[in-house]
């Protein structure tokens, strides 16, 4: 388990590397994707503990979902004519990795916004004293976003590679995912221990 984590954490390290060259080059700063417990964190979890069910991280998961239909209804066209314009194996093979990411994307689309809501209602109106520190509902539930991030992520990276005229956009949805990530990390720091019954290996 620490081996995956420890991959998961590079893989994302290298790509915001990347995105803060991006951002560097368009004059955008990222200061927001810190993940420390200032005053302005404190009080974001606060208000998410009085209000489950409108947590601020539900809000960035159902902004994401609907900026991405736009962005793949706005570029239909353009996405369509890579894909049927694939002649040689190569370019099928390109064009079939770029359907495979797109697919993916949408699967987690409206999983992200759900589970997340389920994950903080879970947790701040459920009886925590009497509740499994880990192998509970609001942690499965958590874990699955962070599934749906991890998985996200990497089809947003192939999008960029086949379509770079679509990079500002790409690199716009790896932050809101990046976001997301980060928050519920801190919110429920146990999710990633979650195993769950028939998928994760139970390490001895």
């Amino acid at each position: 388990m620490k081996e995956t984590i420890e991959v998961v954490q590079k893989n994302f390290d290298e790509t915001f590397r990347l995105l803060h060259d991006w951002a560097t080059k368009n004059n955008i700063t990222l200061d927001d994707l810190r993940n420390s417990m200032d005053e302005a964190e404190i009080k974001r979890r606060e208000k998410n503990r009085r209000n489950a069910r409108t947590n601020e991280t539900s809000k960035i998961a159902f902004d994401y979902r609907q900026n991405v239909i736009d962005f793949f209804r706005k570029n239909k066209l353009l996405i369509d004519s890579y894909i049927q314009s694939a002649k040689s194996q190569t370019a099928i093979e390109k064009s079939n990795e770029l359907t495979y990411s797109i697919d993916t994307i949408n699967w987690y689309l409206t999983l992200l916004p759900a589970k997340i809501t389920r994950a903080y209602v879970g947790l701040f109106e459920l009886n925590l004293e009497y509740s499994d520190p880990i192998q509970n509902d609001y942690n499965g539930s958590a874990k699955v976003v962070l599934i749906s991030v991890e998985n996200s992520f990497p089809a947003w990276e192939i999008i960029l590679k086949h379509l770079p005229e679509l990079e500002d956009d790409c690199w716009k949805f790896l932050v809101m995912l990046d976001k997301i990530r980060k928050r519920i990390l801190v919110d429920f720091p146990y999710a990633i221990e979650f195993v769950r019954p028939g998928f994760d290996q139970v390490s001895c």
